[in-house]
């Protein structure tokens, strides 16, 4: 099963940024050090995921006289991060996509039986280092 961790990772956060997120959208605002004592996390991992949080525009920064505040921005930003990065993947890769595809069924050999198990035997011991 998926947790918010994944979906953070899958958007290039750094490791605690999902559960940073998380308790900023519950319990937000909330200054740095109340934010690092209900996560559980460390304060450079905090530090490095809101970071990351902020310049993803995942969670803003306001100033309260000197302090800082942090709280987490709409989660709708999480899926418009997504649908960008999808874009971009897919506006950069469709001739890449379609050389694999055709590369991979060009490649691909059937083996049955007995004789199809002993060629890739065979071929496993002949192009595995020893």
């Amino acid at each position: 099963m998926r947790n918010i961790d994944d979906v953070f990772a899958r958007l290039g956060m750094p490791k605690h940024a999902g559960r940073i997120y998380r308790v900023l959208e519950k319990d937000g605002p909330l200054l740095a050090t109340d934010l690092i004592r209900i996560s559980g996390t460390h304060r450079p991992a905090a530090y490095r995921a809101l970071a990351a949080l902020e310049q993803s525009k995942l969670a803003i920064k306001t100033k309260s006289g000197k302090r800082r505040l942090w709280s987490a921005a709409d989660p709708k930003r999480i899926e418009a991060l997504f649908g960008r990065a999808l874009r971009d993947a897919s506006s950069l890769l469709p001739d890449t996509l379609a050389r694999t595809e055709e590369s991979v069924t060009a490649s691909l050999k059937l083996f049955h039986g007995p004789e199809g198990i002993r060629a890739v035997f065979d071929d496993v011991i002949d192009h595995t280092p020893r």
